[in-house]
């Protein structure tokens, strides 16, 4: 993925419901703040700026280009969420 190019950020997809983050740009990789979960090792992670601010890290969500996301989560029930930080 190149910086800026559009993508779509899923945490989590399951009988038929998808728990989404949203979509938004890749801004490279970069190393997560402790207090983000998910597989966080303290090393660069991608990067994605969702179009609401928020910022999401690749060990947090199964990630991809947003065209590929929108085939993956069309048909399921959509549950928007927001990134977890303690």
């Amino acid at each position: 993925m190149n910086i800026d190019e559009r993508v779509g950020a899923i945490e989590s997809q399951e009988e038929g419901v998808t728990k989404f983050y949203g979509y938004g740009t890749f801004q490279g990789n970069t190393i997560p703040p402790e207090n983000v979960g998910g597989f966080n090792l303290g090393r660069p992670n991608p990067t994605i700026r969702l179009d609401s601010g928020d910022i999401v890290y690749g060990c947090e969500c199964w990630w991809g280009p947003e065209k590929k996301v929108a085939e993956i989560i069309a048909g399921t029930e959509i549950i928007i969420v927001l990134p977890k930080r303690v």
